[in-house]
């Protein structure tokens, strides 16, 4: 704050906006100056509370996103709505008020703009405000409560109204429909129901519209005759068709994702050439693409740009001795009514590929087109018009039936950054066309029928894993690990026994069994007794028995390579187990097995090439010598596993020869083939049937099996579904106990109607849709697990009794609707995890949880679940430990008093609505993970958490809390992830944060802490540091290079000095670093180069497998399923949401965001608003993996690198205002990425960049202030300079001479005018005393 304001008493206009100056608001400002008119302090750290005087005169006041807090118990102040107030426009958003919005007595009947978004209010929005002439009414963003306003629809003035994200509920009111000069209507994120009222297309002035993330339904044909821009109805239960009088608009965004839309896209969508994002994801929609997709995005769409109002200006010279004209009430509308509209002109958009989200945002979304299809019913084949959509960034046609070939078209979509075609059914070879795609960022042909050999790893494409590919059966290359090469001929000659092998072994064994003999035959003796009696031990008996033989004989197997005598060829070897054994590439082709096999077991043993079939004699050391015969001659075989290897090619018919083959085991092999052909067809003993991770083809109607009716386990995951048609219905003979078909079909196979002796089911991520299957569970009452998740079922659950489901329960991200079942504690008694994340339950929590005598894991988040927590979820007794229950509508206490949490371990509660004080009672957990951020906790930062010594994951974010950071918190040795972030929090970081080795993820920004933060030098392992927008001083601190594994580096906003230290260039893994907004000096550092060298390792957390065959460990008995091994598993998501940063990068005042996955292949660096000087280091140009770089707003000299060109993935690059000189390098025009460049305000000559490639897209902003610039998009024109002759041209005799007479005249009867001027005022001074006062006053 200047010190001169402290002398200031007549301001009448005051503007210190986004200036970061901090401390208590400036309440004495106003208080000197009661002449203000208006006043914009925005943009600033002012806290405190408000104690503001009467100012007649005002009539703008400004303070938004500051940290005020409120006064009077939290109203506003009464000041603000005196009798005789002029304030017509008040903003006061993103503070930190709180109560009332307006007291009774408050005077508001001037209010025209009133902006009080991103605060605590609550409580009712009073009807007080339909007294004022509102224009804006801004309260999105707070805690306002009850049903939605009626009377709103009286204010006949109001022509834009946002009440998003509070928790308002009850039926949209048709009053609103009086509202005829509507433009921005936003009730998005509430729990609003009923239908939209008809009436509402008699508002035609409507541009914009959000109503997502609500429950209202029904159809929306009332914006018909609207001049619609936005329309976003997200997230709802909106059903019926797409409206076709949607391209008869101007539209530019359609936003309809997550509702149970239905039938065909309709072709007269494609008359919306103005629509640039559509978004139909997560419905029921059929049929083709529309091959007129082409024709929309053809039209630029105007670009909605409201100029920020420089508040007050200069009205250049009116002023005549008087005083100077400031049109106040122009300045006032101009910067005001622009306010509402700049926010809802750039729309905030996301587009979900592979199950991460991408979001885009800021005014980027002025250059981005988009369309996501995904999560539908579509069919029929990619229109190759869509390769026409030349602008598009995003394309998602994930998880549909579409058909065909990949165009080879899309290669001109040169501007694209994700493209996703997975988990469809397109065939034959991806395009080798498709490396032209320099932009993309994110690829996926997963899961479809595609041949040939993957697209060439270069530019983009050697970016791209497995992930990208995998599920296509036939489709070969890296980063696959199947190989184009010819397979190569497998050799017959068996291999020699090596004579020179050591035979000592044998003897050891041979005593080992002369022993064990002994002992069994005592055995023996003592059971023949027991059995003759009882038949029930005879079965226990042989049960056991069998299982003790399976022991001795691995072991024996494990030993096999020390055998070495000679053997008698007349024992018949009955098992061979070499599990884990390097048999080496062609050990079965050279050798074969035994003919008297029942099991044969070469798990994991490198085998590779086709099964060997061809009968062979040979002589081998082994064990004994035998006469080896191929592998389909082994007649007696029951028990087969080759998993693990290498194997490829189709089955060999003669494998139907193994008529008594009970199990076989072909998992995470190669083998190719249709299923329905192969031998395993007429295997009709098989129990077992697993054939996971290969490339066989699998008729989803399992009709190739109809007749194996001991068939009890198929598990077909991670092969290619087919559908065949069927000429005649069919019964199956079998009755499965266990199946999984995760990641393969897409509808419910018809066969599951006829099961009833399920125990294992999983149909994950099969993308099928309709009501939930109710009667699969009534029908298999055995079941035990069933995973139903990654799925679009609807309808509301109605669960039958299920005694025996004592596993697994999830049927997470659906969508499931209505209320949870109030018995559901009594339809799973025994369960021990039950699932239902991410779907659209409502109402409260059933108090049967209870009854839930043996849970353990219960994840309900993600749903619009309210009311108060059940205290029967922490019962005496219970075995709970993981509970998430985030992003729902609780609210209300956290566990009472008597309750009993003693087994809580992890306990996610963020998202919700909890305002009471956290209850100290949560210290007697042995909590590992807590996350109670974005709620609204209030007090003082709990310093018994400090006692939680197991504690190694702590959010507490996005609250009210104040006070200090608790010292008691450094005893917490094990932490990992601390968030403290967007609280209150004051002080000093506790210097004994030394103590903490193990932390990894810091998250304090949005506080008002100060001092220095060394506390955390002692942390060799971390990786995050987010301690932005803060009040922190001094310097940099060199530690911070030494810290080898940091990779993000957020201090933002704080008073930092001095100069960026060359230590930190040692962090090479650094890959995002925002220290702007500082008071840093001195030149950038040349080793700055060094850093985003190393890719940081990702954090990956691989999700427990389901239930899986655990090798033979049957014996005729059940599989085993390590339960407490998946769900210790399944804890690391908190962890997981840390591992992904989300990083902001400012310029031209707008931010660009990046965060989810994609910022694992982020890399940015924003040193801007500083103070920093020199030249631009050329080692800059060598972080190649760069995206953003933002030197704006320093003082940095020289000239623009040429090598800039090399950053070719670079999005943003901003080095407007500052002192650079010479040309701008023509090499630019090769950053075929970027999307926001500025060279503004410096010094630059020359031309501006050609107008080619992105540098078309820029506007004159990208380059004004440069006095001696010229070219497009600027208005100077470069023509070219003439050579100045050095002798004065000839006279021409015939050119006409009057224009210096002309201008000799004009000189003339100036002079002769002034002279009269002067000798008037010579003769009034002379007269008038007062006038000659007021000569020497001007």
């Amino acid at each position: 704050m200047p010190n001169f304001l402290h002398y200031q008493h007549h301001l009448r206009l005051l503007r210190l906006s986004r200036c970061n100056i901090g401390g208590d608001f400036p309440n004495w400002l106003l208080e000197n100056n009661s002449r203000l008119g208006e006043v914009y302090l925005d943009g600033n750290e002012f806290a405190g509370s408000l104690q503001l005087p009467f100012l007649p005169n005002l009539k703008a006041l400004d303070i938004s996103n500051n940290k005020i807090q409120g006064l009077l118990n939290g109203e506003l102040p009464i000041g603000l709505a005196r009798e005789g107030s002029k304030l017509y426009l008040l903003r006061l958003s993103n503070n930190m008020l709180k109560g009332e919005i307006f007291p009774v007595s408050g005077n508001i009947n001037n209010f025209q703009y009133l902006y009080l978004d991103g605060n605590n209010f609550s409580g009712p929005i009073p009807q007080k405000l339909s007294t004022a002439p509102l224009q804006t009414l801004d309260l999105s963003y707070n805690n306002l409560s009850g049903n939605i306003p009626a009377w709103l629809g009286n204010i006949s003035s109001l022509t834009s109204l946002a009440l998003s994200k509070n928790h308002l509920k009850g039926h949209i009111p048709p009053d609103y429909c009086r509202l005829e000069g509507l433009e921005v209507l936003d009730l998005s994120d509430n729990s609003l129901v009923g239908v939209i009222p008809a009436c509402f297309s008699a508002i035609r002035e409507l541009k914009r519209v959000y109503l997502s993330k609500n429950k209202l339904q029904g159809i929306f044909n009332m914006f018909s005759n609207s001049d619609l821009k936005v329309l976003d109805l997200r997230y709802s239960n909106f059903s019926g068709s797409i409206p076709k009088w949607l391209g008869s608009l101007g539209i530019t965004t359609l936003l309809l994702k997550g509702n149970h839309l239905q039938g065909t896209i309709p072709t007269e969508l494609c008359r919306a050439s103005e629509l640039r994002i559509m978004d139909l994801s997560h419905n029921n929609l059929s049929g083709p693409i529309p091959h007129c997709v082409g024709n929309i995005m053809q039209q630029e769409s105007i670009i909605e740009v409201y100029p920020y109002s420089t508040s007050f200006g200069y009205p250049g010279f009116q002023t005549f001795g008087a005083d100077t004209m400031i049109d106040v009430e122009s300045s006032i509308k101009s910067s005001s009514a622009i306010m509402f509209l700049d926010s809802y002109a750039w729309v905030g958009t996301e587009f979900m590929t592979k199950h991460n989200t991408y979001s885009y945002e800021g005014s980027i979304v002025d250059y981005m087109s988009g369309i996501d299809l995904s999560c539908n019913q579509l069919s029929g084949e990619l229109p190759k018009e869509l390769s026409y959509l030349i602008q598009i960034h995003p394309l998602n046609l994930s998880y549909n039936h579409i058909t065909g070939t990949i165009p080879s078209e899309f290669s001109n979509l040169q501007n694209i950054e994700s493209l996703d075609l997975s988990y469809n059914n397109l065939i034959r070879r991806i395009p080798a066309q498709l490396l032209e795609l320099t932009t993309l960022a994110v690829f996926s042909v997963a899961h479809n029928n595609l041949t040939g050999s993957t697209p060439q790893r270069a530019a983009q494409f050697a970016t791209f894993n497995e992930s990208s590919y995998e599920g296509n059966p036939f489709l070969c290359g890296l980063p696959l690990h199947i190989s184009c090469m010819e397979t190569k001929e497998i050799p017959i000659s068996p291999l020699g026994p090596d004579c020179c092998e050591d035979d000592t072994g044998f003897l050891d064994i041979e005593s080992f069994y002369i022993s064990f003999l002994v002992a069994y035959a005592n055995v023996v003796l003592v059971m023949v007794v027991v059995l003759s009696v009882n038949p029930y031990w005879r079965n226990i008996w042989f049960y056991y028995v069998e299982s003790f033989m399976y022991s001795c004989y691995y072991f024996f197997a494990s030993k096999i390579n020390n055998f070495i005598t000679p053997i008698d060829n007349s024992i018949a070897f009955l098992y061979l187990l070499l599990d884990g054994n390097a048999l080496g590439k062609d050990y079965l082709q050279s050798s074969g097995v035994m003919s008297s096999l029942k099991v044969l077991s070469v798990s994991n043993c490198n085998l590779n090439g086709t099964l060997p079939i061809q009968e062979r004699e040979m002589t081998i050391t082994l064990l004994f010598f035998f006469f080896f015969v191929g592998l389909c001659d082994l007649k007696y075989l029951e028990e087969l596993s080759l998993s693990f290897n290498n194997f490829h090619g189709n089955l060999p018919p003669c494998l139907g020869n193994l008529t008594l083959l009970r199990v076989i085991d072909l998992t995470q092999n190669q083998f190719t083939g249709n299923i329905a052909s192969s031998p395993l067809a007429g295997l009709l003993s098989l129990d077992y049937l697993l054939l996971k991770g290969n490339n066989f083809e699998i008729p989803i109607s399992f009709e190739s099996v109809a007749n194996h009716s001991k068939l009890k386990y198929v598990i077909p995951d991670d092969n290619s579904l087919v559908v065949q048609s069927s000429v005649k219905s069919w019964i199956p003979k079998f009755q499965l106990e266990a199946l999984s078909l995760t990641n393969n079909c897409s509808e419910m196979p018809n066969f599951f109607h006829y099961q009833r002796n399920l125990r294992q089911l999983s149909l994950s991520k099969c993308n099928m849709g309709g009501n939930f299957p109710n009667w699969l569970l009534e029908n298999n009452t055995r079941l035990e697990e069933i995973y139903l998740d990654g799925n679009a079922f609807t309808g509301p659950l109605q669960l039958s009794f299920l005694p025996n489901l004592k596993m697994f329960f999830d049927i997470s991200n659906n969508k499931i609707q209505g209320q949870l079942p109030p018995n559901i504690g009594s339809v799973f008694p025994t369960m021990l995890r039950l699932q239902m994340s991410k779907n659209m339950l409502e109402g409260m929590l059933p108090s049967s949880f209870g009854d839930m005598k043996n849970l353990q894991y219960l994840d309900l988040s993600y749903n619009k679940l309210s009311g108060d927590l059940p205290i029967e979820l922490a019962r005496n007794g219970s075995k709970l430990f993981f509970l998430r229950l985030s992003n729902n509508m609780l609210e209300g206490e956290i566990f009472p008093v008597s309750t009993d949490i003693n087994s809580f371990k992890y306990l996610y509660l963020d998202g919700n609505n909890f305002s009471v004080p956290i209850p100290q009672k949560l210290s007697a957990s042995p909590l590992s993970s807590l996350d109670l951020s974005n709620n609204n906790f209030s007090g003082n930062v709990p310093s018994w958490i400090g006692y939680i010594s197991s504690l190694t994951s702590l959010a507490l974010s996005n609250n009210n809390l104040k006070g200090p950071i608790p010292v008691d918190y450094c005893r917490l040795e094990g932490l990992v992830v601390l968030d403290l972030s967007r609280n209150n929090i004051v002080g000093v970081g506790p210097s004994c944060f030394h103590a903490c080795q193990n932390i990894k993820h810091v998250y304090l920004s949005e506080n008002n802490l100060q001092g220095q933060f060394d506390m955390f030098s002692n942390s060799s392992d971390l990786k995050v540091l987010d301690i932005g927008d803060n009040n922190f001083s001094g310097s940099i601190l060199k530690w911070l290079g030494s810290s080898l594994e940091i990779t993000t580096l957020l201090l933002k906003g704080n008073h930092l000095q001095g100069t960026i230290p060359t230590e930190l260039c040692h962090a090479s893994k650094l890959r995002i670093m925002d220290l702007s907004y500082n008071n840093l000096s001195g030149p950038i550092p040349h080793c700055i180069g060094n850093i985003m060298q190393l890719t940081g390792a990702r954090e990956a957390y691989p999700y427990s497998p389901r239930f899986y065959f655990p090798g033979f460990h049957t014996w005729g008995r059940d599989a085993v399923v390590h339960v407490e091994d998946s769900m210790t598993r399944s804890t690391i998501r908190f962890q997981v949401n840390y591992a992904w940063v989300r990083a902001a990068f400012t310029t031209k005042h707008n931010t660009y965001s990046y965060e989810g996955r994609v910022v694992d292949s982020m890399a940015g660096i924003d040193l801007s608003n500083n103070q920093l000087s020199g030249e631009i280091p050329r080692e800059l140009c060598s972080l190649t993996a760069m995206r953003a770089l933002n030197l704006s707003s320093n003082r940095i000299f020289g000239t623009i690198l040429s090598e800039f060109s090399n950053l070719q993935k670079i999005e943003i690059l901003d080095l407007s205002y500052n002192e650079l000189s010479g040309r701008i390098p023509p090499q630019l025009v090769e950053l075929t990425t970027i999307a926001v460049f500025s060279v503004a305000h410096n010094n630059l000559t020359g031309t501006t960049t050609q107008r080619a490639s992105q540098f078309a897209t820029f506007t004159e902003s990208s380059y004004e202030g440069n006095p001696f610039l010229c070219g497009r998009p600027l208005h100077n024109n470069c023509m070219d300079s003439k050579e100045i002759p050095i002798s004065p041209p000839e006279p021409d005799c015939c050119e006409d001479n009057h224009g210096f007479l002309e201008m000799e005249s004009f000189y003339i009867s100036f002079l002769v005018a002034y002279a009269n001027v002067v000798l008037a005022l010579v003769v009034v001074l002379c007269v008038n005393p007062i006038g000659e006062m007021f000569r020497f006053i001007m």
